[in-house]
């Protein structure tokens, strides 16, 4: 009987160490996931599905704004399955201090139909960026722009391609040495006050910053210098592959482009793709299925949170109906009423072929 209870003593004083260790080393896990989760600011529950459009879709080049062409577009945006809009903020250049009304109205008909904002804040500095950039006049134009916007917008993208902004003649932006630094800094410099001025007065939204082709040395070096943003931005199209996670360099090497930013605690997008010259020249099924190439390859990867369609209507050809690679990227057509008025036209491939993605994978 002693030595029953010397044993039975045993194992309950064994059992009680292991819990213990047990709950000791789960501890720390649970703290080390806290820790690392913590380092990551973004939501990935649901992919962002969207379209690049503007107020002025139907226009004609001396039209000003008509709030009907917005109005126009909410059936399609609905019928797709869009959760979000892709769009330039609007403004004269000469008078940037002017909020035109279009900006206001396009983003109270998305916030009436659930739909959220990204809205692209170009410089109103372009014709002499490179002089004139510094953090100062980026930070006043954000706080301008915060301020106006606040509670409105849910991502600003800060600039537009900036891979291509300050690269040498002939280079692709993949290297650090790709980049002229005289044009360089300032621009980040500038970017710099942008996000900072952004995230001031409006901070609760997030902030993007987009590259192309293969220009991960510009990001690269954003984040290493500690420019202020939550999402990675991509521009995509065929001429340069159909498959962003695995586009093969001349050397050789293989770039997946979403995987080279994975440990950066960003999102990753593609914030514009599309085929290059959209449906020109009667190629509206190889548009589609290049939409659809690409976003199966995109999906497979896990990587990219959200994916926006470079855009939802064709510009209007003019009045001589004249059809070029610019005008007919889009994934419907437009058209002329009895009136001579531009308006929606017929859905391309393309759009369906994206509506039947977005339910698939939404």
């Amino acid at each position: 009987m002693k030595k029953f209870l010397i044993v039975f003593l045993v194992l309950v004083l064994s059992a009680g160490i292991g819990m213990g260790l047990g709950w000791f080393i789960n501890g720390r896990k649970v703290e080390t996931k806290t820790a690392t989760a913590s380092k990551t600011p973004v939501d990935t529950k649901k992919h962002l599905w969207g379209v690049f459009t503007n107020p002025y879709v139907f226009n004609t080049p001396n039209d000003s704004f008509m709030p009907d062409h917005v109005d126009k577009q909410v059936s399609y945006w609905k019928d797709l399955g869009l959760n979000i809009v892709r769009f330039n903020y609007e403004f004269f250049s000469d008078r940037p201090e002017y909020i035109k009304p279009e900006n206001d109205y396009l983003i109270k008909k998305l916030q009436a139909n659930g739909i959220k904002r990204l809205m692209v804040v170009e410089s109103p500095l372009e014709k002499d960026f490179f002089n004139l950039a510094n953090y100062q006049k980026g930070y006043e134009w954000g706080s301008f722009i915060g301020t106006h916007f606040k509670g409105k917008i849910d991502y600003y993208q800060l600039l537009n391609e900036v891979s291509g902004k300050a690269v040498k003649e002939n280079a692709s932006g993949y290297k650090i040495e790709d980049y002229d630094m005289a044009k360089f800094a300032p621009m980040e410099e500038y970017i710099k006050g942008l996000s900072d001025g952004i995230h001031e007065a409006d901070p609760k939204a997030k902030r993007v910053i987009c590259a192309h082709w293969i220009g991960v040395a510009a990001i690269d070096k954003l984040i290493a210098d500690d420019v202020n943003f939550e999402v990675i931005g991509w521009n995509w199209f065929s001429e340069m592959g159909d498959d962003p996670t695995n586009k093969k360099l001349d050397d050789g090497t293989v770039l997946n482009i979403p995987k080279h930013f994975e440990k950066s605690g960003k999102e990753f997008w593609l914030t514009e793709l599309n085929r290059s010259s959209g449906s020109f020249d009667g190629k509206e099924q190889d548009q589609a299925q290049y939409l659809k190439t690409a976003m199966d390859n995109l999906m497979k990867s896990g990587l990219v949170k959200g994916v926006f369609v470079y855009q939802l209507f064709d510009p209007n050809p003019g009045d001589d109906g004249k059809q070029t690679p610019n005008n007919q990227l889009g994934i419907i057509k437009v058209k002329k009423d009895s009136a001579g008025k531009w308006g929606p036209g017929e859905k391309k491939p393309a759009y369906s072929t994206y509506k039947d993605l977005i339910a698939r994978y939404l």
